[in-house]
């Protein structure tokens, strides 16, 4: 007798190894707001310069630069689930290292392997998350990366605010131990498998994920899957040739998710969530710094929560748009803000501006660009680069989060804090008109209708 629904129990089983892939986007999350609350108190136990905070705060992104150039080639080759496995343990070993940490050196090593660990799951969470979901629920599950995401930050932001930065390491640790348990009941990507020539286990694995153990059920959409897509086990590493990738099906839809990635970050938000409480008391706020970042965390993971209900019902075009035209805006004010402060000692319209600025960016930004970019990464990326394709995007991620962190500070005192949030307004605009122009509605489509846009371009 049949106690579950097959179709319920199938969006359990979906949901449940979303879930499981994603707490590593969690543990990203805690790794990358971990400098705001972090900073205070590892200031009181280490002598920190502003070029070492400089490099405590964007080491991470080199770390996670390396790991994306490597992701896709190691899920492609050991698979999704494994290697979402695997890299628990580096993530492990990075707390580790920076709660024994007694030097500034061993700070750095730390954060650097914390980023590679952790960026790893940005390039196999979409991907995994992307190629298990029906369509129907795909938007959903696949936003749920954001979800996570600034869940992390969120619970760095709140327990950060109660405990040092070492018990604050202690506790994120436990994280990749939790990941590493629920990640070996969960099956591997019937799309891998089929990539990989392993047909009679891909259908088991798609069965499992659709909740039935009647394997015929699921023919009709293994066959969904185009054959030429199939290829040998022994030639896994065809992803990674030259052709493969330049090819007119392939480079426009890499070009989309790369150029979003670059107006996600670009935009700020890198500089944003790492320096929070910081820009909060640069602004001449007398509020406490992390208890303004835990509301300004709060406000993001709302408002993820919000673009995760509402992507498969307004589909992404319009959250894109909206996002940038509300990041646009809260920026450029933000900006003037900063002109007068700086500029006159003037504190324009209140000292609350500034607050409601940030909170209204971060919400348009977790309403649109940053969960729908990673959501765009798993739909419109080609079966035979999402790997190699996952992992130059989320490099280039990684690469201009480093950029915008590291030189912040820097070019902060050259043209000010209003000239830095000008130029991420200009950004925002660049965003408006990329999206509109560019790209394409993917709600309700299948991975195959959504390749095929570009086929026929």
């Amino acid at each position: 007798m049949m106690i579950f629904d097959p179709k319920i129990l199938g969006v359990f089983r979906q949901l449940y190894a979303t879930i499981a892939v994603n707490l590593g986007v969690f543990g990203l999350g805690t790794v990358i707001a971990w400098t705001s609350p972090g900073l205070s108190s590892l200031s009181q136990d280490f002598e920190l310069s502003s070029v070492s905070i400089s490099w405590i705060t964007s080491i991470v992104n080199i770390g996670g630069l390396i790991s994306c150039l490597s992701a896709g080639f190691v899920m492609d080759k050991l698979g999704r689930k494994l290697s979402a496995t695997l890299a628990t343990i580096p993530t492990l070993i990075g707390w580790l290292v920076l709660i024994f940490s007694r030097d500034v050196w061993m700070l750095y090593v730390s954060r650097f392997i914390l980023g590679y660990a952790t960026s790893f799951y940005g390039v196999v969470g979409p991907v995994l998350v992307g190629e298990i979901s029906e369509p129907k629920i795909r938007g959903i599950l696949s936003n749920m990366y954001g979800i996570f995401l600034t869940s992390g930050m969120l619970f760095s932001y709140a327990i950060g605010s109660f405990v040092d930065w070492k018990l604050l390491s202690i506790i994120s640790a436990i994280i990749p131990v939790l990941q590493f348990v629920l990640l070996m009941f969960i099956s591997e990507s019937p799309r891998h498998l089929i990539h990989t020539g392993k047909r009679e286990k891909a259908v088991e694995c798609l069965a499992w994920y659709r909740g039935t153990t009647r394997l015929e059920d699921v023919q009709i959409e293994l066959k969904s899957i185009p054959e030429e897509t199939s290829k040998p086990e022994n030639s896994v590493n065809s992803d990674l040739q030259p052709i493969s990738i330049i090819h007119r099906a392939n480079v426009i839809p890499l070009l989309l998710c790369v150029g979003l990635v670059f107006i996600e970050q670009l935009s700020g938000f890198a500089v944003i969530v790492s320096f929070t409480a910081d820009i909060f008391k640069s602004a001449g706020h007398t509020a406490n710094g992390n208890t303004l970042a835990i509301i300004f965390g709060g406000f993001q993971l709302l408002a993820t929560a919000l673009s995760c209900l509402l992507i498969d019902k307004t589909g992404r075009r319009p959250l894109l748009l909206m996002g940038e035209v509300g990041m646009a805006i809260s920026l450029g004010f933000l900006g003037t803000y900063f002109y007068f402060y700086e500029k006159e000692g003037t504190v324009l319209l209140s000292s609350w501006a500034p607050v409601i600025c940030l909170v209204v960016y971060i919400v348009m930004f977790s309403v649109g660009i940053g969960p729908i970019s990673t959501t765009l990464m798993g739909e419109i990326l080609p079966q035979s680069i999402r790997g190699v394709g996952s992992a130059i995007c989320t490099a280039a991620l990684r690469g201009s989060a480093f950029t915008i962190t590291f030189a912040f500070d820097g070019v902060k005192e050259e043209v000010g804090s209003f000239g830095v949030f000008w130029t991420f307004t200009c950004v925002c605009i660049i965003g408006v008109i990329s999206v509109y122009f560019w790209v394409p509605e993917t709600k309700g489509k299948s991975l195959e209708d959504i390749n095929s846009m570009f086929v026929k371009v």
